[in-house]
């Protein structure tokens, strides 16, 4: 990713943006998931649901991410 290396001002505002749109597309996927692994796994298990989903959550993005990379 050479292209904006003379734009570090740019760069930075991208990696802003596109954190913030990752944090929210996350948080909008993870909610729904978690509801139903509460649901499914009972109120007593709920720790062990956040965990699970925050696994998969991030495991997906890296996975994406890493694959993006990969091919540039």
């Amino acid at each position: 990713m050479h292209f904006l290396k003379d734009y570090r001002l740019l760069s930075l505002c991208l990696l802003i943006i596109m954190r913030l749109v990752t944090g929210f597309s996350e948080g909008l996927v993870g909610r729904v998931q978690l509801i139903g692994q509460i649901f499914k796994l009972a109120v007593n298990n709920t720790a062990k649901a956040i965990v699970y989903n925050g696994i998969g959550n991030y495991g997906a993005l890296a996975a994406e991410s890493a694959s993006w990379c990969y091919h540039q």
